[in-house]
């Protein structure tokens, strides 16, 4: 739990999903207005700023959305449709035995997971038929998001930074 006085930046360096870590320091002490008066930056895309100021406002900061980047698909997705069909036996003109050419796939953020998921399933694929690849994920909010497409992911490190892995 942080203390009254202790910055706030800690508990967001901590998580890839910052709201849901205020919102149970809030539950903690839902009487205190922890971040009363704090004016604090939210630097996400525009669409996902929303969930995270809702969550500063209930305590008591005064969030100010200001975003920093924002997803937008490759102009040429060619080089990335053909890293992403080696995953799949049969997809690529090879011998019959199809081994996978990786050893790791390793996401870096639920944005990340959900673009690649996508393209795939635009381009006609089954997750499930993906080749024998273990998979990372840099955060819990990452592997909630490979789980929403029926990935596991084989390694969440504790530390949420791509270091970790």
């Amino acid at each position: 739990m942080l203390e009254q006085d202790q910055p706030v930046v800690d508990a967001l360096e901590k998580s890839d999903n910052p709201g849901s870590k205020l919102l149970t320091m809030q539950q903690a002490s839902p009487q205190r207005e922890i971040l009363h008066g704090k004016r604090i930056l939210v630097t996400r895309t525009r669409e996902q700023a929303g969930v995270l100021s809702e969550r500063l406002r209930t305590l008591g900061a005064l969030p100010i959305e200001f975003p920093t980047i924002r997803i937008v698909p490759p102009q040429d997705w060619e080089t990335l449709d053909r890293a992403l069909a080696t995953l799949f036996p049969g997809a690529v003109e090879k011998d019959d035995y199809h081994e996978c050419p990786y050893s790791w796939l390793v996401f870096t953020s639920a944005n990340g997971v959900n673009i690649c998921c996508e393209r795939l399933l635009e381009l006609g694929y089954d997750l499930q038929a993906m080749c024998k690849v273990r998979v990372a994920a840099i955060g819990p909010a990452t592997a909630a998001a490979l789980t929403r497409y029926g990935i596991r992911a084989d390694l969440v490190p504790e530390v949420y930074i791509a270091e970790s892995v």
